[in-house]
């Protein structure tokens, strides 16, 4: 499986939906490999590596409400987004976000005991990369770095 998935829960607060995923976009289209397709070319054999000038339509995003107290659907959830192909290297698809939401009231926010959920090709990132990407996506929501 080359699907890896990182989950967070929200402990307290709230973290603001669009804030979040503006910050995404602009880690993603910030660093090369999340824009990077590798095809391969019949003719000549060999590989060709391209690089994408923006990350449009090349990671997914979705949003599922949830009963907190149903861990069992959290659970295949989750496991799901680790066994389902989603990736697609020779279009350079090789990053999803998920939040998990049990309230349908404020559609901006996540709050306490909802999720989030990164997932990616674990040819993007390795365990030091992500330890980056992570730390850098922190600044930009934290700080509001979103020009």
């Amino acid at each position: 499986n080359y699907n890896r998935v990182i989950v967070y829960k929200i402990e307290d607060g709230y973290l603001s939906i669009k804030r979040f995923r503006k910050s995404i976009e602009i880690l993603l289209n910030k660093h090369e490999i999340f824009r990077t397709s590798i095809d391969y070319d019949i003719n000549d054999n060999y590989l060709k590596q391209t690089i994408n000038s923006s990350i449009n339509d090349l990671y997914s995003y979705e949003l599922t409400y949830f009963d907190v107290n149903d861990l069992e659907k959290l659970n295949l959830i989750i496991y799901n987004e680790q066994i389902t192909k989603y990736f697609d290297l020779n279009k350079g698809k090789i990053f999803r976000c998920h939040l998990l939401k049990q309230n349908k009231e404020d559609k901006n926010k996540l709050i306490k005991n909802d999720y989030i959920l990164l997932i990616y090709h674990h040819s993007a990132l390795d365990d030091y990369s992500i330890y980056l990407f992570l730390k850098e996506l922190t600044e930009l929501y934290k700080n509001n770095l979103l020009e």
